[in-house]
């Protein structure tokens, strides 16, 4: 399919806030400027692998990748190993990074010394202090908005703006291409139905993740929403990055933190909204975030293929409400796809969809979930929801442990204060005894990613540890 579209790498009013970077406003003129700064100075290999952990480093090294003709590349997680092993499937390859190591071999860009230190920084405070924003976007333009039009390059639609990678979930992470295109359409399906306009983005899931690089990063470069630098891990973390912004304040993050920040205790500023993903979200957890947040709580169903598909209110709605343009087909094999305007082609699902004639869907597993013990079909993916609702588990997961034999029962790991007696009692009122899994085994935590995602490999590993153990 030819695309004769161009996509501006920034829709912005120069004078509008894009980020908060240490309490203070970076309007869309300065954020620019650093960006074709950056893309000047890059190394002449043709893929940037962008390791930066600070949001605004990043933003800025994707966006200059873009500029310099250069494809981005985001990796699961920054590790050497893992940056050896792209380099080898895409070689002519450097690496931006905020302090991250980096492999041996690779050329690097520490962008520390571009956006604090250097010259850049210095010009970064001054138009800052400039350029506040003076009302709202829509009245913001001004005489000199068509010269500044002019100053933001723009790039065929159908130029591959970033590969990406699957989390390992479900075996080895897989590469994933995403077009401009693809991703200014994203923005677009996502204004206001996740992200509000005007809202002020916390994020505490790595810009690299697929979520959080369209919800926070990417939104802000086209729709006006302005994100803060950081990524907050612990409660108070979480707590300061909000009581330094205005309302309205949007939380994007993950089961696993919404957790810690109930458990906490603490207070937070009255959010809009706070947006969730990356993991099931229980309806007794939403119903707690939101009266601790103060705000609604979005869960979020996608995939890093697709992006965000489909929304609910955990606490309250079983069912997931497609957004607007989205198309889905189910298949008698069970198999789904999506089709979106903004995607090339229609991207198969790894989830069960069963539709009801309201037109939203219930998740009925997933493709490679279901197993047959004694003669019986189940659901890894409905034990693992139903552990999750036991009184005292934290976070649990179920899985098939490696084996040869075809009539497999299934395992699963668990954190938490409760007892294995009490688990099995609660998830006998639901389940068939056969797929109660067995053994059953408490650990401190579970390997989870920075997204609340499992890799498979960590997963049997920790439970290999334990089985050894016990």
């Amino acid at each position: 399919m030819t695309d004769s579209r161009r996509v501006s790498l920034l829709e912005r009013p120069p004078d509008a806030v894009v980020a908060w970077v240490r309490d203070a406003p970076v309007t869309a003129a300065t954020f620019l400027e650093q960006a074709l700064d950056l893309a000047q100075r890059l190394p002449a290999a043709g893929h940037v692998m962008n390791l930066a952990r600070d949001r605004y480093a990043f933003t800025v090294g994707f966006v200059a990748t873009l500029a310099a003709g250069k494809v981005n590349v985001l990796p699961p997680n920054d590790k050497p190993p893992v940056q050896a092993g792209i380099a080898e499937t895409l070689p002519e390859m450097a690496v931006l990074h905020d302090g991250a190591e980096v492999a041996p071999g690779l050329q690097d860009v520490d962008l520390r010394s571009f956006l604090v230190d250097g010259a850049l920084g210095r010009r970064s405070a001054s138009t800052a202090s400039v350029m506040e924003p003076t009302g709202p976007e829509t009245a913001s333009m001004n005489e000199a908005a068509p010269a500044w039009s002019r100053s933001v390059p723009a790039l065929p639609a159908s130029v591959l703006a970033a590969i990406s990678y699957t989390s390992g979930s479900t075996g080895n992470a897989q590469a994933i291409a995403k077009t401009l295109g693809m991703f200014r359409g994203a923005v677009t399906l996502y204004e206001d139905a996740i992200i509000p306009r005007g809202a002020r983005v916390v994020a505490t899931v790595p810009a690299q993740h697929m979520y959080g690089l369209e919800l926070a990063s990417l939104q802000a470069l086209w729709s006006p929403v302005a994100f803060t630098a950081d990524k907050p891990l612990f409660p108070e973390d979480v707590r300061r990055s909000l009581e330094g912004l205005e309302a309205p304040r949007v939380l994007v993050t993950t089961p696993l933190h919404l957790r810690a920040l109930v458990d906490s205790g603490l207070s937070f500023p009255p959010l809009q909204r706070a947006v969730c993903a990356t993991a099931p979200l229980g309806r007794d957890l939403a119903a707690a975030a939101a009266d601790c947040l103060g705000a609604e709580v979005l869960d979020v169903y996608g995939c890093s293929e697709a992006g965000c598909m489909a929304t609910r209110h955990a606490d309250r709605e079983e069912t997931w409400n497609p957004l607007a343009g989205l198309a889905f087909e189910t298949f008698e094999d069970e198999r789904a796809v999506v089709n979106a305007p903004h995607m090339d082609e229609p991207v198969p699902l790894a989830d069960r969809l069963a539709f009801g004639e309201d037109g939203r869907f219930r998740l009925a597993g997933r493709l490679g979930d279901l197993i047959n013990v004694a003669g019986k079909r189940g659901s890894l993916g409905e034990i693992t929801r139903l552990l999750l609702e036991v009184p005292g588990v934290d976070d649990a997961a179920a899985f098939l442990p490696p084996t040869e034999a075809d009539n497999q029962r299934p395992a699963a790991l668990y954190a938490g204060s409760a007892s294995g007696a009490a688990i099995r009692a609660h998830l006998g009122r639901s389940l068939d005894a056969a797929f109660i899994p067995r053994p059953l085994i408490q650990v401190e935590r579970l390997p989870r990613t920075d997204t609340s995602k499992l890799p498979r490999q960590e997963l049997l590993a920790l439970y290999r540890q334990n089985q050894r153990q016990r």
